[in-house]
Order: C-alpha cells, then sequence, then structure tokens
C-alpha cells in the first residue's frame, strides 16, 4: 500500500469534479474507476492535475442529499481507453477533503477544503496499533479469513491509520467514519475496532476447535 500524503498545513479551498462512488476510498490506496458515458466522460476529458474528488454515496440515485460531505482527493495514475464511450483511470487516494459547496458543469464540481490530519496525536497511539495490526493479521491469516502476515506496516502514524482502515474487515459505514475522524481519533477508534476483531476471530478459531 502507498504511503498516505499527510497534510498538516493551512486549509485551502480550491475546485474539484466529484465522483460519487459505493465504497470508501481511503487516501493511500489505489484503485480503478471506470467511467461510462456522458457526462463523466466530459469530466474525464477536462480532468488537469488536480484530479478529482471522490465521495461515498448511500443510494443508486447519487442525488447530492445521498453523498457524504467528506471524502477523498484521488490523483490520476494512468488512464485506459477502453472503447465504446468507455474509460478505466488507475488512480491513488491523496488526502481528505471537506465538501463546502456544489454546482453542476454539467457533471458534479464541488468547492473543497483539504483537511488537517492531526500527527502528533497520530504519532502518539502509532505504538500501540502496531502490535494490534500484526495480531489481527496473523489470527485472519491462521483463521482462513485471509491476513497478509507479510505486510509492510506503514512507519508514518497518519499512513498507518489509513492502512489499518484499509486492511481490516469493515462495513462501509464503519470505514466512511474512520475517513471522517482526524488521525488521533481515528487510531483511537481503530484501537477498539482491531480488539473486537482480533476477538471475534479467536472466539471463532476456539469454537471450531472444539
Amino acid at each position: 500500500m502507498a504511503a498516505a500524503l499527510p497534510y498538516t498545513g493551512p486549509v485551502p479551498t480550491v475546485s474539484l469534479p466529484i465522483v460519487p462512488v459505493h465504497r470508501v476510498m481511503l487516501p493511500g490506496t489505489d484503485h480503478v474507476v471506470r467511467v461510462v458515458g456522458e457526462p463523466d466522460l466530459s469530466l474525464v476529458a477536462d480532468l488537469g492535475h488536480a484530479g478529482f474528488g471522490v465521495v461515498l454515496v448511500n443510494s443508486d440515485h447519487g442525488t447530492k442529499g445521498d453523498w457524504h460531505d467528506i471524502g477523498t482527493h484521488m490523483r490520476v495514475l494512468e488512464r485506459m481507453d477502453l472503447g465504446e464511450q468507455r474509460v478505466a483511470l488507475r488512480v491513488r487516494g491523496e488526502r481528505r477533503i471537506a465538501i463546502r459547496s456544489m454546482r453542476r458543469n454539467p457533471y458534479p464540481v464541488a468547492e473543497v477544503e483539504f483537511l488537517p490530519e492531526e500527527a502528533a496525536a497520530a504519532a502518539r497511539l502509532s505504538d500501540r496499533i502496531r502490535p494490534l495490526l500484526r495480531r489481527y493479521l496473523a489470527v485472519s491469516a491462521e483463521s482462513g479469513v485471509g491476513g497478509d502476515v507479510l505486510l509492510e506496516i506503514a512507519a508514518d502514524p497518519v499512513a498507518l491509520s489509513y492502512q489499518v482502515a484499509s486492511v481490516v474487515r469493515l462495513s462501509t459505514p464503519e470505514r466512511q467514519e474512520l475517513l471522517e475522524l482526524p488521525a488521533g481519533e481515528r487510531l483511537l477508534r481503530e484501537l477498539r475496532l482491531l480488539s473486537r476483531e482480533i476477538d471475534l476471530l479467536e472466539r471463532i478459531m476456539g469454537s471450531e476447535r472444539t
């Protein structure tokens, strides 16, 4: 997993095209976004170096009322033309964004703020998280759920907070909740989630052995 880019400076506002998606895309993670037909193809054609934002949408309708206000700024790594008005974008999450206003042009364009992270608060918790994450990966692998015990755990505490959110089995609302929290609060919540998941997996393995 690529390291997230912690942002701790002033909070600028910028216009970004917005793509509603049905999964939570976190900073530091790579994804493929498929685009079919208008107006999304117009959005792709207009993309510049600034990239675009993604926000979780709760329904198939994708109206603004269904969208979360906190999402992720995505940088385009590669564009693949698939023909028949279809395009695939390989993208990487960069940092959290908060939508402040929205318009359509003809696709959604938002005024967004780049949200800062609590790097110092995250650093104080990171040494408690790392052994729990290792334990979770080991128990996941042992239980057959699947866990990469060779995963290189992020050294940067903010990147670590997103790494945990991306590898632990979580519901979509739980992952969105973690995205919306600053890094220190995110790691604190992840301490509880990791403990919960480890306990659940160990209980399942214990019941299977009896």
